[in-house]
C-alpha cells in the first residue's frame, strides 16, 4: 500500500498477523518448499473402487470371475477404460479424463468361458476430470440375490 504525504512517497508494510506476531520473509521462505512444483507429478490419480457388500466370496464363487471390463457410459457412447484380471478392488483412472460431462461407470465380470458372472453400475455423475476422484461402484453376482447370509 502506498501513501503520499507532502510530496514524499513512503511505503507502508502490511503483515500477516497471528496473535499479533508478524511473519515476514523468513516464514515465506520456509513455506516455499511446500508449494507444488510446476508439473503434474503432484496430481493424484482418480480411481473406481469396487464394493461387493457383504459378499466376501463374490469373486471366487463358482464360476469364478476371471476378467473385469470397466466402461464409461455417456448417453449411448461406451468407452472401455480397463480390461483387467479379477478379482480387483480398484482401477486407476489417471488424472485426465473428460471434463464437463455426465457419465456413469459400468463394470462387467466374466468367467473363463466369457460368461457374465458379475455386474455393477454407478448413478450418472457430473465429471470435471478424474484427478483425485474416488468413484464407488457396487458389483454383485448375477442370477441371484446380493446377500447369501444364512445359507
Amino acid at each position: 500500500m502506498f501513501a503520499i504525504s507532502s510530496g514524499i512517497s513512503r511505503v507502508t508494510r502490511r503483515t500477516l498477523s497471528f496473535s499479533r506476531k508478524s511473519f515476514g520473509l523468513p516464514f515465506a521462505l520456509l513455506a516455499l518448499p511446500s508449494l507444488p512444483a510446476c508439473s503434474n507429478d503432484y496430481l493424484t490419480d482418480g480411481a473406481v473402487v469396487f464394493n461387493t457388500g457383504q459378499e466376501a466370496d463374490a469373486w471366487s464363487v463358482e464360476p469364478a470371475a476371471k476378467r473385469v471390463v470397466l466402461e464409461m457410459v455417456q448417453d449411448t457412447k461406451r468407452t472401455t477404460l480397463a480390461n483387467v484380471a479379477a478379482p480387483v478392488t480398484s482401477i486407476s483412472l489417471g488424472t485426465e479424463g473428460p471434463q464437463n460431462t455426465v457419465a456413469s461407470f459400468e463394470a462387467t465380470a466374466f468367467d473363463q468361458d466369457s460368461n457374465l458372472v458379475m455386474k455393477g453400475t454407478t448413478v450418472p455423475l457430473g465429471i470435471l476430470g478424474f484427478e483425485s476422484a474416488e468413484i464407488a461402484l457396487f458389483i454383485g453376482r448375477v442370477g441371484g440375490l446380493s446377500s447369501r447370509r444364512g445359507t
